[in-house]
């Protein structure tokens, strides 16, 4: 994965639990470097961050990669990316459909990136399905985090469940996402 994950990691943790947890965990992690955003570096390094997130901070690696997921999504606003986000959608249910196409435009800076593949599908009811596909395994609660941040990106608040129970070594899962009547704040 590029350093701009391994960054947002960091940042995730920084903020909410201050440098020197950051410093505890990069060290279990064996991570004595500064992350450069758009270098590749082996998934391995990304993994071992999120087990030594879930150990010093006694937090289960699901609930470690679903605050990330949601985090992402501001962090990657905050580091220039809003605008080109901007144009895959403005609603949760646009910015899924295109989330594809957006990968797609994200190669073209990051040659090297391995995205999953989401596909949705809207209910009658106006619920949503969402396929999410990946080559790395556990890593789908990551894609319950993204949406939650999304619902907060368009005010759209939103609740998800698993459709097929998460494994840890799946890597394919899908989610029933279903949008709330009331508007965020």
């Amino acid at each position: 994965m590029y350093g701009l994950v391994n960054k947002a990691v960091e940042q995730l943790v920084k903020v909410n639990f201050g440098d020197d947890k950051w410093q505890e965990i990069a060290k279990k992690a064996g991570v004595d470097q500064t992350f450069i955003m758009m270098k590749p570096y082996p998934d391995q390094v990304t993994f071992d961050l999120v087990a030594a997130a879930s150990e010093v901070l006694d937090t289960p690696s699901k609930d470690i990669l679903e605050a990330f997921g949601e985090h992402w999504i501001q962090f990657t606003v905050d580091e220039g990316y809003g605008k080109t986000m901007s144009l895959y959608g403005n609603s949760v249910l646009e910015f899924l459909q295109n989330m594809d196409s957006l990968h797609a435009q994200i190669r073209l800076s990051f040659p090297e990136l391995r995205p999953p593949k989401i596909s949705c599908e809207q209910n009658p009811n106006g619920q949503l399905v969402v396929c999410y596909q990946s080559e790395r395994a556990g890593l789908a609660p990551m894609l319950v985090g993204l949406v939650r941040g999304l619902g907060k990106r368009f005010s759209t608040p939103v609740e998800l469940e698993y459709l097929v129970s998460a494994e840890a070594d799946s890597t394919s899962e899908k989610f029933l996402v279903t949008f709330s009547q009331r508007q965020v704040a």
